[in-house]
């Protein structure tokens, strides 16, 4: 059987993610709005809401008005979970989109 190193990720912690995010504490704070949890993760407002709504990040956004993200939670789920590629976000240096 082959061992495929693509199945094994490591969690992200916390603390690499705080680590990642000192520089960039003006843009992106420890609570996010929907517009700068949008910006982070690739998505537009309008696909992040509908996500919300579909269930995702559950552990880390607070619904409502204003709709609200521990940023550390949501990137943690953003990269923990198998999903596609997302364009434009910081964490993955801008590539394109693909499904």
């Amino acid at each position: 059987m082959a061992n495929n190193s693509k199945d094994k990720r490591t969690p992200l912690t916390a603390a690499e993610v705080r680590e990642a995010f000192e520089p960039l504490q003006n843009e992106y704070p420890p609570i996010l709005n929907l517009q700068a949890a949008a910006k982070l993760s690739g998505y537009s407002p309008l696909t992040l809401r509908k996500k919300l709504s579909e269930g995702w990040f559950g552990s880390s956004a607070k619904r409502g008005k204003p709709v609200l993200f521990w940023r550390d939670r949501f990137v943690i789920e953003l990269m923990d979970r198998p999903m596609a590629v997302r364009r434009n976000s910081p964490i993955n240096g801008g590539d394109h989109e693909t499904h």
